[in-house]
């Protein structure tokens, strides 16, 4: 292998992912689908976080969270629906292509090592145990917070994250309704 590999993480890539696809000329990429309960309590901290830290843009980190019960709960259920659509014209887009490689984020978390070497050898990196167990070892919320310029980010220590959870049934539902997409994932 003589080129090197470079990374760019994009959220919204979905949503153009035919346009970036064709733009950078086919290059792998690799898409991390995480459910969409966790997802949007994540993104849920994440805008609640930006609105305390970005002083004058608090009002647009927070009308992201809009949904018609104003609720944590209430935005599971409506960003079920999005994620749904978006997810799903990726996942048709994607298939059958081999420069795209799909992993899902509770199975890279649960089966650190096996995945990264999966991904890895997607990219056609070097997927020596070396490697690897340095990237496992140095990959908990807490190392990564650690290190981060943003430790922030990774929530390690936030009492409100504790706070954000979502009931059984509303779980229940928002995986109901996507299970078609999630099982294609």
């Amino acid at each position: 292998r003589t080129k090197p590999i470079h990374g760019l993480n994009d959220n919204a890539i979905f949503a153009s992912i035919s346009f970036v696809d064709e733009l950078l000329h086919n290059p792998k990429m690799i898409a991390i689908i995480r459910n969409p309960v966790d997802q949007s309590v994540s993104a849920w901290r994440h805008n609640l976080r930006l609105a305390r830290e970005e002083p004058g843009h608090e009002a647009s980190h927070l009308a992201l969270q809009k949904n018609p019960s104003g609720t944590l709960e209430g935005y599971v259920l409506a960003r079920s629906s999005w994620y749904n659509g978006h997810v799903q014209r990726f996942l048709d887009y994607a298939q059958g292509k081999n420069h795209i490689c799909t992993v899902r984020y509770e199975e890279l978390v649960r089966n650190k090592k096996a995945e990264l070497v999966r991904l890895f050898d997607f990219l056609g990196a070097d997927t020596s145990d070396a490697i690897i167990d340095h990237i496992v070892d140095n990959s908990s919320l807490t190392e990564m917070a650690r290190n981060s310029a943003r430790p922030a980010f990774f929530g390690v220590g936030d009492q409100t994250k504790e706070q954000m959870k979502v009931g059984h049934a509303v779980r229940r539902e928002a995986l109901e309704r996507s299970r078609t997409v999630l099982e294609r994932a």
